[in-house]
């Protein structure tokens, strides 16, 4: 079985009733201790699963996220997407993924005005759908900077890294979770060749390990605007943490490695199994 979240934590941010908490508990209870092993993408699912369901701590693997190095990489033919949104010659700070309360988009938007005011030839790129996506336009709209928010809605996931790439920054302001993250997104925008801002979560540390982008405090909207701008206003550092973390994210977090620590695993697993 892979858990790539805690359901829990997740939706413990979300006004539900306590009996659907409840069957939801039963069903992963009876899920984990069935599984012959456990794959989590983060230490934090591992610990939680361990303490609220009294599984074994040998039952449970970790093994991160990855990249399809072959589909995100540094492109360079851009030119038509960005004429299809006129952002030719303007500033793009970047945000990929569902549309849900732990992205924290709402910081994001609130972090704009201060740097529209010092780059006021900056436009934001919201790629993707979800339940927020209503809330976060009408809070656009409500800033009255709604005329530098480009909403796209859904984009095929093969068509994501033209338009990471058309950006200068790729933001990540996550909402922190008990469980952690493994970074999916962050991995992407740095196998493209982007500097990164992400929020100062756990599962996020290999952004400043690489020296590939900027941590900043979660739902800090002033933080967040002040690592905008000072990428947005440095080119010869936005391009050194593009380069740091495409050459990260190709060396040692390809989904490839991730495939070959899966198989080892499936592979102890049926040689348990069959006592050979």
């Amino acid at each position: 079985m892979e858990v790539n979240g805690d359901m829990i934590d997740e939706i413990s941010m979300r006004s539900e009733p306590q009996v659907y908490l409840e069957i939801i508990k039963l069903c992963e209870k009876n899920y984990y201790s069935n599984a012959s092993r456990i794959i989590v993408v983060t230490e934090g699912i591992k610990k939680a699963i361990i303490k609220n369901y009294c599984i074994p701590e040998e039952k449970i693997e970790v093994i991160g996220n990855g990249v399809n190095t072959d589909i995100f990489r540094p492109l360079n033919n851009t030119s038509n997407l960005k004429k299809k949104y006129g952002f030719d010659e303007k500033n793009v700070v970047i945000f990929v993924g569902i549309l849900v309360e732990w992205q924290g988009l709402k910081y994001l938007v609130e972090a704009a005005p201060a740097v529209l005011e010092e780059k006021p030839d900056t436009v934001y790129l919201i790629i993707g759908d979800g339940p927020l996506k209503n809330e976060i336009v009408q809070k656009v709209k409500d800033l009255r900077i709604h005329e530098k928010f480009i909403f796209t809605g859904f984009v095929s996931h093969e068509e994501v890294p033209l338009y990471i790439n058309a950006s200068d920054v790729c933001v990540v302001p996550k909402i922190p979770l008990k469980s952690g993250y493994s970074p999916l997104k962050l991995y992407e925008y740095m196998a493209c060749g982007k500097a990164v801002i992400a929020s100062d979560v756990r599962g996020f540390e290999i952004l400043e390990q690489a020296k590939a982008g900027i941590l900043v405090e979660p739902q800090n909207s002033q933080k967040l605007s002040e690592a905008i701008l000072k990428v947005l206003e440095d080119e010869a550092l936005k391009r050194e943490m593009g380069k740091r973390g495409y050459k990260e994210a190709l060396m040692h977090h390809s989904w490839k490695s991730v495939a070959q620590k899966t198989e080892d695993l499936f592979i102890d697993v049926l040689q348990e199994k069959h006592g050979s």
